[in-house]
Order: structure tokens, then C-alpha cells, then sequence
């Protein structure tokens, strides 16, 4: 996985804290949750990127995975009730993974699986929430080791 700047966003003005997805200065027609984009990877199937809301108190953090033409293909959301939440990246380890920080001691690990697998419902894991809920094709995979 390697770091990359090709994607940026433009505000949306709304009442959620929203944006319109950049690539190379040009609108994708996407419109994703968040409005700081805090990091992004280039993936071997696509590309992972993170963004937050800037919310201090209550923060978000929104993880999309999209493939070639930048078209979202799986999205986590990260958050708690009046849980504040900074972004670090701990480690890139070999691999199609990322091992993270949000909300301060804790540690996650969200990897790109190489196919899709089939899944149900909403994450297992409390303060994760997939943001499909119908059953569909799962290409990340999020896990808390610490």
C-alpha cells in the first residue's frame, strides 16, 4: 500500500458534513460523508481514504474504499456519542492493510481483502458501522487489536 495525493474534496453545502470527492482536481460525482481528507493509500484493487468530519467533540472518521473509476465498493464509519477522535496511523505493514489510532490508546487494522467476500448486516464491533446495511459485497475488513 502506498501513500498517494490524487483525490481532494470540495465542500457541500448542507447540513451533514459532506463533500464532493476530487480526483485530480475534477469532480467524480461522488458525495462522501466528511469534510477533511485526512489520508489516502493506493491499494492493488483501488484506493483507501480516510476522512473525518471536524468535529471536535463528536467526532467521525469515514473510511471508503473505491476501485479504478472511483466508484465507492465498501465504507466504514468510525464514531461514539461525544467521543472526540484523531486520526494516526500507526504502521503501513506488508500487505493490503493499515493499523490506526482514533480514538486516542486504542489501535485497528482495516485490510483490503484481495476478492470481496459476501456478507449481512451492520459491523459486530461497538462504534463501527458499515455504511451499506443490505447484504453485498464486503472488500474491507476492520478488526480492534487494541
Amino acid at each position: 500500500m502506498v501513500e498517494i495525493d490524487e483525490y481532494s474534496l470540495e465542500p457541500f453545502k448542507g447540513e451533514l458534513p459532506q463533500s464532493h470527492l476530487l480526483r485530480h482536481g475534477r469532480r467524480t460525482g461522488l458525495l462522501l460523508d466528511g469534510v477533511v481528507l485526512e489520508r489516502q493509500f493506493r491499494t492493488a484493487q483501488g484506493a483507501l481514504l480516510f476522512l473525518t468530519e471536524d468535529c471536535p467533540h463528536e467526532e467521525g472518521l469515514h473510511i471508503y474504499f473505491l476501485n479504478a473509476e472511483s466508484a465507492v465498493l465498501d465504507a466504514l464509519e468510525l464514531g461514539a456519542a461525544y467521543a472526540p477522535g484523531i486520526l494516526s496511523i500507526l504502521a503501513t505493514p506488508p500487505g493490503e492493510r493499515i493499523a490506526f489510532s482514533f480514538f486516542g490508546g486504542d489501535e485497528w487494522e482495516v485490510a483490503v481483502m484481495p476478492r470481496p467476500k459476501f456478507g449481512f448486516g451492520p459491523s459486530a464491533l461497538s462504534g463501527v458501522r458499515r455504511k451499506r446495511t443490505l447484504p453485498g459485497k464486503r472488500w474491507l475488513r476492520i478488526s480492534r487489536t487494541r
